[in-house]
C-alpha cells in the first residue's frame, strides 16, 4: 500500500530542450503515489506546448497540475506552487535535473515510514551530469549530525550552504520553516538563524537526483547570480547577529581545509555569542569586489 502522498514542486523557465526527460524520470518510478505540479515562470520558448502535449499524450491530467505566471523569479514560482499541494512530502524537482533512477521515490517513501519524526531528508551523493544526461562526476553531501550547531558555521562558510539546497520535506514544516528561511529569505531552508536551531534532518544513503550542470542553468543567468550572492549577503549579516568568531581568517582557512577533504563535521568552530559589530569585513572577506560593484 503506497500510503504517503508525494507532492512535486516543478518551477520552470525556458526549459523545453530539458523538460521532458525530467518528467520522464518522474513518470517511469515504480512509486504512483504522487502528484505534479509545474509552475511555469513566464517561459519565451516552447516549454508550455510541450508541458501540455506531454500531460495529453502520457494521459496525465489527473496526476499532473499546469500553472502559468508572468516571470517572477523561482522563488515566487514555489510559494505559488505551495498553494494546490495535496500530498504529505514536498519535493523540489526542477526543470533541468532527474530523478535519479525509477526506484526513487520508492526508497524515500521507506525512509519517510522509518522515521516519521524527521523535517528533511538530504541526500549524502549528487551525480552531476551535461546537457546531454552524461555523468560528470558524482559529489560528496556532508552528512547531517544531530545534536551540533551548524549555524555559526555559516558564517566561516560566507553563508553558502554547507549542506545542499535540495530536500524531500515534511509538508507541515515546509509550509512553516522552508516558506520562512528559503522562500522569503533566500537562506538554507535548515536553518532558523534567528533562533540559532535547526531542522531534524537525515542524511540518506543514496542519491535522490542527478544534478545538470550547463550554460541554460539558473545559476549561470544574471538573475541567478543575483540571486545566490543576495542569498549569501542574508544569511552571512543575519548570521553575524548572533555569533562573533574570534582569529575569522585563520579559521576560515582551516575550516576550508577540513571541508574539502569532507571532514568538515570534525571542525570545532571557536565563537562567541555576541553580536559581530564589523559587518562590513565580513562582506568585504567573502563577497568578490566585482559582485559588489555590478549594476543590477
Amino acid at each position: 500500500m503506497e500510503r504517503i502522498k508525494f507532492s512535486i514542486l516543478m518551477p520552470t523557465y525556458n526549459d523545453s530542450d530539458t523538460i521532458v526527460e525530467t518528467l520522464d524520470s518522474l513518470k517511469s518510478q515504480k512509486y504512483k503515489n504522487w502528484e505534479l505540479i509545474i509552475i511555469n515562470d513566464g517561459s519565451k520558448d516552447d516549454t508550455e506546448g510541450i508541458i501540455k502535449a506531454y500531460i495529453k499524450n502520457a494521459k496525465l491530467g489527473d496526476k499532473i497540475k499546469y500553472i502559468y505566471q508572468e516571470n517572477s523569479d523561482q522563488l515566487n514560482a514555489l510559494k505559488n506552487g505551495l498553494n494546490y499541494v495535496t500530498g504529505d512530502y514536498i519535493y523540489i524537482l526542477h526543470s533541468d535535473d532527474l530523478l535519479y533512477d525509477e526506484n526513487t521515490l520508492l526508497n524515500l517513501s521507506k525512509e519517510c515510514d522509518l522515521y516519521p519524526n524527521v523535517g528533511a531528508f538530504i541526500p549524502s551523493i549528487l551525480p552531476i551530469i551535461d546537457e546531454n544526461s552524461k555523468l560528470l562526476k558524482t559529489q560528496k553531501i556532508r552528512k547531517f549530525v544531530n545534536n551540533k550547531n551548524y549555524n555559526k558555521e555559516l558564517i566561516l562558510s560566507g553563508g553558502c550552504n554547507i549542506f545542499i539546497d535540495m530536500a524531500l520535506f515534511k509538508k507541515d514544516i515546509f509550509k512553516k520553516e522552508v516558506f520562512y528561511n528559503y522562500l522569503t529569505w533566500n537562506r538554507p531552508f535548515w536553518a532558523n538563524i534567528e533562533t540559532c536551531t535547526t531542522l531534524k534532518l537525515r542524511s540518506l544513503n543514496f542519491a535522490t537526483f542527478k544534478y545538470r550542470v550547463f550554460e541554460k542553468n539558473y545559476n549561470n543567468s544574471d538573475l541567478g547570480l543575483l540571486n545566490f550572492y543576495n542569498g549569501v549577503l542574508r544569511t552571512l549579516i543575519d548570521s553575524s547577529e548572533n555569533f562573533y568568531i574570534p582569529f575569522y581568517s585563520l579559521q576560515r582557512f582551516f575550516y576550508k581545509v577540513f571541508s574539502k577533504l569532507n571532514i568538515a563535521n570534525l571542525y570545532h568552530c571557536f565563537s562567541k555569542e555576541q553580536q559581530w559589530k564589523n559587518k562590513a569585513f565580513l562582506i568585504q572577506k567573502n563577497i568578490p569586489k566585482n559582485i559588489l560593484s555590478t549594476p543590477y
